[in-house]
């Protein structure tokens, strides 16, 4: 069976915090490449981890690169200004991702790149890049591979990724909460449209080999952030254990958590998997790491 290979360039939400207290773990925010079978190269999320993956390019070769953003807050896209791919003519990149209500998804990346902000437009770069606008509930084949969208619950139109190949599968949830009733008035019709969006988070992961997922809050700190898009570790250990996932990364790590905090928690959730029985890997993302699925 073909194996995927994942490496792993950015770990951060919100804001990049590279420093001796993250450097084990990494301080760069969201990016994953991932290799197929086929050796087709897809990139999830340009964050700042994707200048350092352009930096591991050859240049000096043409690249045929797809990018798939999961939604445009900056922690997922501020890399982007800075991929040296971008700059040279003959590499090919179509950036694949969700628009939103007011903007195309061509709009928003061209966005940041005004000459306000930046001193080079989208306009003039000289690779050839191309934008393909995906929505819930799409599947469709890429270089060998069958890739899924699942819209996730956060405040600006946010996708997950499912990638399967030969009986191997990778989910990618970036930012994402569960559904809750926020009326809290335990309204039987809601709470069923409520489970019913839970349910298909749950059947988009289901069986895969490797799930990365936003577990930025520990259970604790929830209550306060209750509504900001996040989900705690222990969300997403219960959707994995639901969705029988076989290995689950902690991702999109808080700013404000150190390296020793990660250990423990990491350490946390495994003892609790073997006291239970249950065969559930779990580990936390880290800056570097290269994966075999």
């Amino acid at each position: 069976m073909s194996r995927f290979r994942l490496k792993i360039w950015g770990v951060r939400g919100s804001i990049p915090v590279p420093g001796p207290y993250t450097v084990r773990y990494g301080g760069n925010t969201s990016c994953l490449e991932l290799f197929t079978a086929g050796d087709e190269r897809i990139i999830f999320d340009a964050g700042s981890g994707l200048r350092n993956l352009g930096l591991s390019l050859d240049l000096s070769k043409p690249h045929r690169i797809s990018l798939f953003i999961s939604h445009p807050h900056w922690d997922h896209i501020n890399g982007l200004p800075f991929f040296p791919a971008l700059f040279i003519p003959g590499n090919d990149i179509t950036i694949y991702g969700p628009r939103t209500h007011e903007l195309s998804l061509e709009d928003i990346l061209n966005g940041q790149m005004q000459y306000t902000y930046f001193p080079i437009r989208m306009a003039e770069l000289r690779a050839n890049i191309k934008y393909v606008e995906l929505v819930d509930g799409q599947t469709f084949n890429l270089g060998g591979v069958t890739i899924s969208t699942r819209k996730l619950n956060h405040p600006v139109n946010c996708l997950g990724y499912r990638v399967e190949q030969e009986g191997r599968i990778f989910v990618y949830l970036a930012d994402n909460e569960p559904y809750y009733n926020i009326y809290k008035d335990s309204d039987p019709d809601v709470e069923s449209v409520i489970q019913g969006m839970n349910r298909a988070v749950i059947d988009f992961v289901r069986g895969s080999d490797l799930l990365v997922a936003d577990s930025q809050y520990i259970p604790s700190e929830y209550e306060a952030k209750r509504g900001w898009g996040h989900s705690t570790t222990h969300h997403v250990v219960n959707l994995a254990l639901k969705g029988t996932v076989k290995k689950v990364l902690f991702f999109h790590h808080e700013p404000l958590r150190n390296d020793d905090d990660m250990d423990k928690i990491i350490s946390h959730y495994r003892q609790r998997m073997k006291a239970k029985g249950l065969s559930l890997m779990i580990d936390g993302a880290r800056e570097g790491e290269i994966i075999e699925i």
